[in-house]
């Protein structure tokens, strides 16, 4: 399908640039309740997606152009779909810019071979490490847990003659811990991490700081009222960035809302005490 679809756009003279992405992809799913498998799975997906640009030399020349894209109906005719997609970009006006062409890349290992080659395991041992993560002696337990191995393959094409493809694998893991104490009381903590491959999710150390985390909670009660050192981590941190990536973003500065500049400070007339970071 992507060389029938490059095909019928490089024949469509009312298109000034165009690129296709095809994206296959598999995921290998397991998900445990206190333990034990409720269910496992393997979803595989395939998908084309179509960007397009069109000039818009009435708009000031070269300087803008319509863009639309659009995810392939396989099971539809071509031709209509690009008919759509060019009437949504005569609506659009952008700042031109150009498409990427062939060139020298750097090769980048992306792919775990354990998951590439058995992902079902893979999985089991995710699952394994989780469970020998939660002291067998004390009242903590793992309600629910869930863990994604997946593979996908990327293939694009595009008008200026770029042609490549990549492979590469990513394992998500999620789990909740429960703790119960002696009066009854119950907390709980919620974790969640992705990673190219399975040794970078570091699970050992994330399931054991999260057992002693949700073992202390049950202690835990509301400070008195004083001026304190304040540690943040993880899911603190990384809300402190969410601003930052999002003026950040290319979006951002061409849409003209960005607060952030080239070569200036994030935060001109600093005051307080400054905020180290360690990681």
């Amino acid at each position: 399908m992507l060389e029938k679809m490059a095909k019928a756009l490089g024949a469509d003279a009312r298109f000034s640039a165009w690129q296709v992405t095809e994206v296959r992809g598999r995921s290998t799913q397991r998900y445990d309740v206190f333990g034990v498998p409720e269910a496992r799975r393997v979803v595989e997906t395939a998908g084309l997606e179509v960007r397009v640009h069109v000039p818009r030399a009435e708009d000031g020349g070269d300087a803008y152009i319509g863009e639309s894209s659009f995810v392939v109906d396989v099971t539809a005719d071509v031709q209509p779909q690009l008919d759509a997609a060019y009437a949504r970009a005569r609506l659009v006006k952008n700042k031109k810019w150009t498409l990427p062409g062939a060139h020298d890349v750097v090769a980048v290992n992306a792919v775990d071979s354990g998951i590439v080659e058995g992902a079902a395991d893979a999985c089991d041992r995710v699952m394994s490490t989780i469970a020998k993560g939660v002291p067998s002696a004390s009242s903590i337990r793992c309600c629910a847990a869930e863990v994604f191995c997946d593979f996908r393959r990327v293939h694009l094409v595009n008008s200026r003659g770029l042609d490549r493809q990549r492979e590469e694998t990513s394992a998500y893991v999620e789990y909740v811990l429960l703790a119960k104490g002696s009066g009854g009381d119950e907390t709980e903590t919620y974790s969640s991490t992705k990673a190219r491959r399975l040794p970078e999710l570091d699970l050992e150390a994330r399931v054991d700081g999260d057992a002693r985390a949700v073992s202390l909670a049950l202690s835990a009660k509301t400070p008195e009222t004083a001026v304190v050192d304040v540690v943040l981590t993880e899911q603190g941190i990384e809300e402190i960035y969410d601003a930052f990536i999002a003026h950040a973003a290319g979006g951002a500065v061409d849409e003209g809302w960005s607060k952030l500049e080239r070569g200036k400070h994030v935060v001109a007339d600093r005051a307080g005490e400054a905020l180290t970071l360690v990681s």
